[in-house]
């Protein structure tokens, strides 16, 4: 599935994200990171995984075509229908499915040796692709927590969690904003710039996604928990995770993961 135009201004959020990621993956995933992080995979000793923000299938569909297998799902159903779909373009026969991090007990019978969130997909537990005008962070809190217990409890025992958060979630920085530049879009030249910001007193971050393009702007904001390291690290611990350690996938990457195991 290519970019296109009107997946910018449609209201199908995994198409629109499909447009996203031809600037943000470029920009801040290396063309190594499947290779990496199957290798990560590797070093963990894990063998059956579940990526349970899978998205739209970066990376995760580039690195069970390196061979490594994983399970896929999304609680957001626009943002797998893409994966599904892309996974079929490319002859790719895995477990796709469909459940929000709470339910994951009861959507699967699995049981794995690890369990992915990357790219700080947890602290939009409440608010992912839904445009909610505001956010309650006690309902955020509560659900993350809810959400690290289902993740422990499809685990086998010494099983990892890897929750990632970006590298911006260790700084003190109140705002960041990314320029992406400009890239054609069938044929149309399309700018793209990130605002995100962090309210300290309130928990809350807003993430501004803005498109430029025909004497046009177009802008969807989100609104995500704020989730800082300690209080990642405190929630781990609530679940039942008691050994809990910063990785990277390797040096300079993206993420800053959070590698929890279950009690064996």
């Amino acid at each position: 599935m290519e970019p296109k135009i009107d997946y910018i201004t449609g209201d199908n959020f995994g198409e629109y994200w499909i447009v996203v990621a031809e600037f943000y993956h470029g920009k801040f995933m290396s063309p190594r990171y499947p290779d990496l992080l199957m290798q990560f995979l590797k070093r963990l000793g894990v063998k059956k995984v579940l990526d349970a923000a899978c998205g739209i299938g970066e990376p995760s569909l580039d690195v069970v075509e390196k061979g490594f297998p994983l399970s896929l799902s999304d609680g957001d159903a626009s943002m797998l229908g893409v994966c599904q779909a892309r996974a079929k373009e490319r002859g790719l026969d895995i477990p796709i499915f469909h459940s929000k991090w709470i339910d994951l007990p009861k959507k699967t019978k699995e049981i794995y040796d690890a369990v992915l969130c990357l790219d700080s997909s947890i602290t939009y537990v409440n608010t992912w692709a839904q445009g909610e005008p505001a956010i309650s962070i006690n309902r955020a809190r509560y659900n993350i927590l809810e959400s690290l217990k289902a993740f422990y409890d499809i685990l086998a025992p010494g099983g990892y969690v890897v929750i990632g958060l970006a590298k911006y979630a260790f700084e003190d920085s109140d705002e960041l904003i990314i320029d992406y530049g400009t890239r054609l879009v069938e044929g149309v030249p399309v700018h793209h710039i990130w605002k995100l910001k962090w309210d300290f007193a309130t928990k809350i971050k807003s993430f501004t996604l803005i498109f430029k393009f025909a004497g046009k702007t177009h802008v969807k904001e989100m609104l995500g928990y704020m989730l800082l390291p300690n209080e990642l690290k405190t929630l781990l611990r609530k679940a039942g995770f008691p050994d809990i350690s910063i990785q990277e996938i390797a040096p300079g990457e993206y993420d800053n993961n959070f590698v929890a195991q279950k009690l064996l």
